[in-house]
């Protein structure tokens, strides 16, 4: 099976936003689960993007 690059966005988000803000910015009030819709949301955005973009 093949995997195109959105499979990867949601874990690289997710990875992303665990360091910034639990590494970088401590005293941020964000929640695991407001990562986790973030992530899914941008993994959304980019599936949409990539599905216009692949039509020419």
């Amino acid at each position: 099976m093949k995997r195109n690059s959105i499979f990867y966005i949601f874990p690289i988000a997710l990875l992303l936003q665990y360091i910034y803000y639990r590494g970088i910015k401590v005293d941020a009030d964000v929640t695991f689960i407001d990562m986790l819709g973030v992530s899914v949301l941008m993994t959304l955005f980019m599936f949409i993007v990539n599905k216009f973009l692949s039509k020419k």
